[in-house]
């Protein structure tokens, strides 16, 4: 028979243990949950390699002009190929029912613009990388301009 101190030792131990697992288990969940992106890091480079600006006229065209621009979801901020720092409106993860792209992650920005970016491979395993485009609205004769990108988590 045991003794009653004992008894309650173990029965401290085993409520510390299921109250450790109640913690840790739904915090390990919600990172991932939240963001896709965000299992492989918060910091992402992304880079571009062409623009597409669009003008009144339905006039667009292509150009060769290259940069890159970072993604600090920690900080809620884009910086761009100028070193601008654009604060985020929000993001968020769309997903659709039947689609073969598993979530897509939406970033809408201060200035308006947006970034739309997609999972190369959305199961991790082949690829962490992301592809989709940025979209800045424009004022004036120049619509909009649209540029190409390809993210991959800062190291």
């Amino acid at each position: 028979m045991q003794r009653p101190v004992q008894r309650v030792t173990e029965m401290k131990s085993a409520l510390r243990r299921c109250a450790l697992a109640i913690v840790l288990i739904p915090l390990s969940s919600v990172q991932a949950a939240d963001n896709p992106m965000w299992r492989f890091g918060f910091d992402w480079g992304c880079t571009f390699q062409q623009v597409v600006t669009c003008e009144r006229q339905q006039n667009c065209r292509e150009s060769s002009a290259s940069g890159s621009l970072s993604i600090g979801y920690r900080e809620n901020r884009v910086v761009d190929s100028h070193g601008a720092s654009l604060p985020m409106r929000r993001h968020y993860v769309q997903t659709v029912n039947g689609s073969p792209i598993a979530a897509e992650v939406k970033i809408e920005l201060e200035n308006n613009g947006v970034i739309w970016l997609n999972p190369v491979d959305s199961s991790g395993i082949y690829s962490n990388n992301w592809i989709g485009a940025m979209i800045t609205p424009k004022g004036g004769v120049l619509l909009a301009e649209m540029k190409p990108l390809l993210c991959t988590p800062a190291r």
